[in-house]
C-alpha cells in the first residue's frame, strides 16, 4: 500500500470512531506501529506528538528524542530537494497546517553524519467530523534514496550523450606547440570554408581563416594559454576563401608533460554564426529604432550609462542634446504618415552624419530625438553644434519635386558632471530644459538650471494640492466690478477666482490654472466657479435691476468636456437664471480654433441664448474671419493696448479701429485695466460703452461687492 492509500485509510477509519471519547495516541500507535511507512503526527498547534517506528529510523532519532521533540536539538539537517536547509516552518506537516491545504509528493532530504536519504512526504490534515475541528496533521514518509540516486545517474549519463551529440557537429583537432603541428578532422575544414581536406595545411588554413580585426587578439590569447598552461575559449570570426565571414568558438584544454610543461592542445571548435546572428537580431529588436535605424530608448540608457563609466575613468565631460521637432504632428495630417516617416529617417541620416563615432543619436518619441555627445563638452562647443544642427539636420527637407517640408526645433541640453552623473538624470534634466516655457520658437537652445528641476517639483506639489482643493472647494470667487461708461454705473461682474495654497499664500490664477487644465481637474472646477457665480447671481437679483450679467472665464478644455453645455444648462435651470444674464469670456484663439468646428460647444452656447466674450482681443491673431461664424456679444481690448494710451498714439489708433469694427458688426466693446481718469476719459471719448479696472473697483469677496456696488453709481 502507498503512503497516500495510507492516510485516506486512515481516514476511513478515523470516520467510524468517536475520537472526542478517545485517546487519540492510542489510535494512532495502534495503527501504525508496525507499517513499513513512516507516519508522523503534530497537534493543531504544531507540536509533533508521534513519528512511528519506521518513520524514527528514517530520520534518524531515538525513542527519548521523540519524547521532546525539538528540530533545532536533533543532530540532523532537513533539506530541501536542491539540497539546501529547510526551516521548520517549512516541512509538509507545518505548511499543512499553516496552509490549510494538503502536500502531496514532497522531496526532502535527511542529513546525518555525512550521509542523506531522499525521502518523498505526503500530509493530510485531520477534522473531528463530529466539529469539524482540526485535529492535527498526518504526515507520511517513504525513503526514495535508491531512485533519486538513480534518476541522478540517468541525467549524468544523458548529459554525456547530449554532449556527444553536439561534439558530433564541431570540428576537432589537437596542436603541437613545440613542434607546431596542427591535426584537423574532416569536419573542421568544412567550418573553415574547405570542402576537401588535402586542399591546404591545417596550420596555414588557420592563419588565413583569422579574421585580420581578430588576429592579435586570438594570438596573444593561443600565447598565454601556452605560457600560463591555462585552458581557453575564444570566439572570433573567420574568413572562408570565398570571402563569407562566419563567427566560430574555439574550446581548448592543455594536455601536460610529466614536469608540467604544455606537451599538446586539444580542442573543438564549432560554427556559432547562427547563434551570433541572433543574438545580433536580438539586441538590434531592444536597442535599434526599426524605422529611422538609430538607437532606441533602451538602446539610449545602454549608450548612456556606457559614456558616464567612461567619463568617470577619465575624469571627462560630455553633452547630452534632446531635440524635439515642432509642428510635425502637421506633417503627418496634411501629408500622411508615409512622408512623415520619410522625414523622421531623412533627419535620423542627417543627425548621425554630423555626430562623431563616438556619440549616440537616439528616436526616443515620435518626434524627439536624444544624442549623446562625447564629443562636445564645452558650452561654446555645443553651441557650435546647435549651430550644425540647424544649417544641416534641420535644412528644409525635398521629398519630391512639388513638396519640400520645412521643420525647426525645441532643444535642451544637460552636461556631464555639473547636471548630472547618471543616465537616467541627464536625460531627464535635458528633457526638462527642452520642454521649458523660454524654448520659444526661436534658433536656440535651452541649457538646464537647477530652478528647473525645483519648477517641476514645486508643480508636482502643487498638482496635489489642487487634487484635495478641488475636493474640498477651498477656492474663493472675488468680483470685480464693468462699467457702463455712459452712465457709470455697475452693469455687471466679472467673477476672478481665487486660492490660498496650504501655507495661506495667494497663488495666482496665471501659476495654478495651466496645472489643472494639465490634471484634468479643470472641469470640475469650472462646473464649481459657474454655479457659484450662478447662485450668487440669484441673490443679488433681487437686490437691484441695474445689474445685467456676471461674468465667468471659460478653459478652452472645458469646451472639449461633451457635458459642458448640459452641465451649464443645468445650472442656470435649477436657480431660475437666464442664459443671457451669464457671459462666458473665451480667449481669441479658443474662438479661432471653434471656428473651424460647425458643430462647436460655441454655436451650441450661442444658440441658449449666453452672451459670448472675447477674452484678450488682439493679443495674438490676425484673422477676423471667425467672428463672422458667431453671435459674439462682447469684444473685450486687452489691457496691454491701455496701459500706453495716454501716450502713445498707436494705442489710440488701436483702440479707435477696433472700436470702429464692433460698431460696425454690432459688437459691444469693454476695454480692461482701467486705471487712472485720463485712460477713462480717452476710451470714453473714443466711443467704448463699457469698461473694468483698478479705477472703478478692484476684485473683492461678494458681501463687500455687494455692499460698495449693487444700487449705486460709480464716479469717473
Amino acid at each position: 500500500m502507498s503512503s497516500d492509500g495510507l492516510i485516506v485509510k486512515y481516514k476511513k477509519i478515523q470516520d467510524s470512531i468517536d475520537v472526542s471519547q478517545s485517546d487519540n495516541s492510542h489510535i494512532y500507535q495502534a495503527m501504525f506501529q508496525h507499517l513499513p511507512f513512516g507516519i508522523i503526527y503534530r497537534n493543531r498547534k504544531g507540536d509533533v506528538e508521534y513519528i512511528n517506528p519506521a518513520g524514527r529510523n528514517l530520520i534518524g532519532i531515538s525513542n527519548k528524542e521523540i519524547q521532546n521533540f525539538d528540530v533545532r536539538r536533533l543532530s540532523i539537517e532537513v533539506l530541501d530537494s536542491n539540497g539546501i536547509r529547510l526551516p521548520e516552518r517549512d516541512f509538509p506537516g507545518a505548511l499543512t497546517l499553516k496552509e490549510g491545504k494538503p502536500q502531496k509528493d514532497v522531496i526532502i532530504g535527511i542529513r546525518k553524519d555525512h550521509k542523506t536519504i531522499w525521502i518523498k512526504a505526503n500530509s493530510e490534515i485531520i477534522v473531528d467530523n463530529t466539529s469539524d475541528q482540526i485535529l492535527g496533521v498526518v504526515t507520511s514518509i517513504v525513503d526514495i534514496t535508491q531512485e533519486r540516486d538513480a534518476s541522478v545517474i540517468l541525467q549524468a549519463q544523458t548529459k554525456r550523450a547530449q554532449m556527444a551529440v553536439e561534439s558530433a557537429q564541431m570540428g576537432i583537432w589537437d596542436w603541437i606547440p613545440e613542434k607546431q603541428e596542427m591535426i584537423w578532422d574532416k569536419k573542421l575544414f568544412q567550418i573553415y570554408g574547405y570542402a576537401d581536406e588535402k586542399a591546404v595545411a591545417p596550420a596555414d588554413a588557420w592563419e588565413k581563416a583569422v579574421h585580420p580585426d581578430d588576429a592579435d587578439r586570438v594570438r596573444n590569447e593561443s600565447y598565454d594559454m601556452i605560457k600560463n598552461a591555462c585552458n581557453k575559449e575564444i570566439d572570433y570570426r573567420a574568413v572562408w576563401p570565398n570571402g563569407d565571414i562566419r563567427h566560430l568558438r574555439s574550446q581548448a584544454r592543455i594536455i601536460k608533460g610529466s614536469h608540467g610543461e604544455v606537451k599538446r592542445v586539444v580542442g573543438v571548435t564549432h560554427d556559432i554564426t547562427n547563434a551570433v546572428m541572433a543574438e545580433k537580431k536580438l539586441w538590434e529588436l531592444a536597442y535599434i529604432d526599426p524605422l529611422t535605424r538609430c538607437f532606441s530608448r533602451a538602446g539610449l540608457n545602454f549608450r548612456l550609462s556606457r559614456s558616464v563609466a567612461r567619463a568617470l575613468r577619465k575624469n571627462d565631460t560630455f553633452s547630452v542634446l534632446m531635440i524635439g521637432l515642432r509642428r510635425f504632428k502637421d506633417v503627418n495630417e496634411n501629408y500622411g504618415l508615409s512622408v512623415g516617416d520619410k522625414v523622421l529617417i531623412e533627419i535620423s541620416r542627417r543627425l548621425q552624419d554630423i555626430v562623431e563615432d563616438c556619440d549616440t543619436v537616439a528616436r526616443i518619441a515620435g518626434d524627439e530625438f536624444m544624442l549623446v555627445l562625447e564629443s562636445v563638452g564645452s558650452a561654446d562647443a555645443i553651441e557650435v553644434f546647435v549651430d550644425k544642427v540647424y544649417s544641416k539636420a534641420l535644412a528644409p527637407i525635398q521629398l519630391n519635386q512639388d513638396l519640400t517640408v520645412n521643420l525647426d526645433a525645441a532643444m535642451g541640453v544637460s552636461s556631464f558632471p555639473q547636471d548630472g552623473c547618471d543616465a537616467a538624470t541627464l536625460q531627464t534634466h535635458s528633457s526638462l530644459a527642452m520642454h521649458h516655457p523660454k524654448n520659444t520658437e526661436t534658433r536656440k537652445f535651452i541649457s538646464y538650471c537647477n530652478e528647473m528641476s525645483e519648477e517641476v517639483s514645486r508643480k508636482f506639489s502643487l498638482k496635489y494640492q489642487l487634487m484635495s482643493a478641488v475636493k474640498n472647494e477651498e477656492f474663493q470667487l472675488y468680483y470685480q466690478p464693468i462699467i457702463d461708461l455712459d452712465r457709470h454705473t455697475v452693469i455687471g461682474c466679472e467673477a476672478l477666482i481665487r486660492w490660498k495654497d496650504n501655507t495661506s499664500k495667494f497663488i495666482s490664477p496665471m501659476e495654478f490654472i495651466p496645472v489643472v487644465e494639465e490634471s484634468g481637474l479643470i472641469h470640475e472646477l469650472g462646473n464649481w466657479i459657474n454655479l457659484t457665480a450662478i447662485k450668487q447671481w440669484e441673490l443679488w437679483q433681487h437686490l437691484t435691476p441695474d445689474l445685467k450679467y456676471i461674468s465667468v472665464n471659460v478653459s478652452p478644455r472645458q469646451l472639449e468636456h461633451s457635458c459642458f453645455v448640459e452641465d451649464l444648462m443645468a445650472m442656470v435651470s435649477a436657480h431660475s437664471i437666464s442664459p443671457e444674464n451669464l457671459q462666458l469670456e473665451i480667449t481669441e484663439g479658443t474662438f479661432l480654433k471653434e471656428s473651424l468646428n460647425a458643430d462647436s460647444m460655441l454655436h451650441r452656447l450661442a444658440e441658449y441664448g449666453f452672451r459670448l466674450a472675447i477674452d484678450d482681443f488682439g493679443t495674438g491673431y490676425s484673422s477676423l474671419a471667425y467672428l463672422k461664424r458667431f453671435n459674439v456679444d462682447v469684444i473685450k481690448i486687452d489691457r496691454s493696448f491701455i496701459v500706453d494710451i495716454e501716450t502713445d498714439q498707436s494705442d489710440r489708433d488701436i483702440v479707435s479701429a477696433i472700436l470702429a469694427m464692433n460698431k460696425k458688426l454690432g459688437f459691444r466693446t469693454l476695454v480692461e485695466g482701467v486705471e487712472t481718469q485720463k485712460q477713462d476719459k480717452i476710451i470714453h471719448g473714443l466711443g467704448c460703452e463699457s469698461a473694468q479696472g483698478y479705477l472703478y473697483g478692484k476684485p473683492t469677496f461678494a458681501d463687500e461687492f455687494a455692499e460698495i456696488y449693487i444700487s449705486s453709481k460709480v464716479s469717473s
